[in-house]
């Protein structure tokens, strides 16, 4: 099923690595297992814990190197992006109507010209 109206970040760094000077301790103190678990816990409530939520994507958006949206047929593309080795692909989307929130991340090589990234499950980091 294609994510629909998922937002991506292209970024150079993975997810933990991005989010490790993100003040968590109050949120490890529980069950949590990921940061990848806390980013999506913040987003299902972020009136539990805004700062979290707010953090994250402030985050992402210093850190990116593009970002885009998805279409209906879970589709985006990004332009300006420089050939690199050290890419990461992470994605966010949050269904509504289910509470349900996925996360993926996936590291990436740039060639020059156009290139095409599939996600698939084997990407998926968090859902629930």
């Amino acid at each position: 099923r294609p994510a629909q109206a998922s937002d991506f970040y292209l970024t150079t760094q993975n997810l933990h690595d991005l989010l490790g000077d993100l003040n968590l301790n109050q949120a490890l103190a529980g069950e949590v297992k990921s940061v990848a678990e806390i980013w999506a816990n913040a987003e299902k409530d972020s009136s539990t814990n805004p700062e979290i939520a707010l953090g994250v994507k402030s985050i992402l958006f210093q850190a990116k190197v593009g970002k885009t949206r998805t279409n209906p047929f879970g589709e985006a593309k990004m332009d300006g992006v420089y050939p690199d080795d050290d890419y990461f692909l992470i994605g966010i989307d949050k269904n509504d109507q289910t509470g349900v929130v996925t996360i993926w991340s996936k590291r990436v090589e740039v060639a020059p010209g156009e290139n095409i990234v599939e996600l698939t499950a084997n990407d998926v980091i968090y859902h629930e």
